[in-house]
């Protein structure tokens, strides 16, 4: 009998000791448990402040309907009514240097009415008014007009050395870049933001859009530049219910809070400035097409960006929508038709303002041609240069005083 209770409590002492081995395991089971529990919440406070972004849309001067443009504001209205108010997210408008003001009062008056924010960089005429004409140290001199080079050159390139004077002006009153340049610059002021979206006035984010990038944003904590494909549509209904998409224009970025690249400020058109930033992020794709002549290389020296790699995502998986021009036409024409619509609008435009604030008239009227980009002919173009060169040496060849 003896023996079997020595037995008894020898096993008594063993099951003892593995129940406090089992308690002291299961103890720091639950320790380890609550710390990994600590470092997911402290993770998610992090995915949380990441995703905290500010959605900017820039709204500019209209070269239609004397800039007062019903597409603008049928979109403006458009998206406050139906764009979902995403969470952590701040969405400010910019008012683009305006020329007209009633129609700039008709925005304002429509943002305060739906409680939205609102930043103003504004037109001032005397500012613009110091603003000369632009030749180039590198620009074909006046006898290159008698030329076979000139002769030889294409209806686009005769166009765009006429676009080349307006540079400086084009800068101050369309203000493309540099308006995205101060979204930038403003967003990363602003405490806690993470992630910064400067885009133009037409684009339109789906919630299903939206959730797939903040889910690109939490997955790739590292990257500092999301670039996002544009989808271009013909009707707005269909941000309702379209899930696929073709690829129509340049791609839109969103900017980590700590990227050092902006776009390149002294370029004045929409497709050359994202074909340039798109090139200097390493997408081969969108090398900027040098033209043979090079009037311009002088100017397209990049303003504050850094030769160092930085990495990238180009996500093609989600997009934005970028609504309807409501002119079919337009919207069918090819890309040479476009681009020459775009040179004579913008031309134009500025050529009013100049007749407005300087009461200079330096373009003849445009004539009907079968080619888009010949609506002046070579002597017309000859004159037009002839007489911008002679008010520079006149005395107008001033440095720009804007910023």
């Amino acid at each position: 009998m003896k023996i079997k209770g020595n037995q008894i409590l020898f096993v008594l002492k063993q099951i003892k000791r593995r129940i406090k081995f089992v308690i002291l395991f299961l103890v720091i089971i639950l320790i380890i448990s609550k710390e990994n529990s600590s470092k997911e919440e402290e993770e998610e406070v992090n995915i949380k402040n990441d995703s905290w972004i500010i959605f900017y849309r820039i709204i500019g001067n209209d070269f239609v309907s004397n800039n007062c443009s019903n597409e603008t504001l049928i979109n403006l209205k458009f998206i406050l009514q139906y764009e979902f108010s995403f969470k952590n997210v701040k969405k400010i408008w910019i008012l683009n240097r305006i020329v007209n003001k009633e129609f700039e009062e008709i925005l304002i008056n429509i943002l305060n009415s739906y409680n939205y924010f609102f930043i103003r960089i504004p037109f001032h005429s005397d500012e613009y008014y110091r603003i000369p004409y632009y030749i180039p140290l590198n620009y074909p001199s006046q006898e290159f007009f008698y030329s076979n080079n000139f002769s030889n050159m294409s209806s686009l390139e005769k166009l765009q050395l006429v676009y080349t004077i307006y540079h400086y002006k084009n800068l101050y009153a369309i203000n493309r870049n540099g308006a995205k340049n101060f979204a930038l610059k403003h967003g990363k002021q602003e405490m806690n933001v993470k992630w910064l979206m400067p885009f133009e006035k037409n684009s339109f984010l789906s919630e299903e859009n939206f959730n797939k990038i903040l889910h690109i944003i939490k997955k790739n904590s590292s990257i500092e530049y999301l670039i996002i494909p544009n989808h271009k549509i013909i009707n707005n209904s269909q941000v309702f219910y379209l899930n696929q998409f073709q690829i129509y224009g340049e791609p839109q970025i969103i900017f980590r809070y700590n990227s050092k690249i902006e776009y390149l400020q002294t370029l004045t058109d929409e497709q050359d400035s994202n074909e340039e930033i798109l090139s200097y992020l390493g997408m081969k794709k969108y090398s900027l097409k040098k033209s043979r002549w090079g009037w311009e290389e002088k100017e397209r020296e990049a303003l504050n960006i850094s030769k160092d790699k930085h990495e990238y995502i180009f996500q093609n998986h989600t997009f934005i929508f970028h609504l309807s021009s409501f002119n079919k036409s337009i919207d069918e024409q090819s890309l040479y038709h476009r681009t020459c619509n775009h040179y004579q609008q913008t031309l134009y435009f500025l050529h009013n303002l100049d007749l407005k604030i300087s009461s200079i008239k330096l373009l003849p009227n445009p004539q009907t041609n079968s080619d888009p980009c010949a609506f002046w002919s070579d002597k017309k173009i000859e004159n037009i240069i002839r007489r911008a060169r002679n008010m520079i040496i006149d005395g107008k060849n001033l440095e720009p005083e804007y910023h």
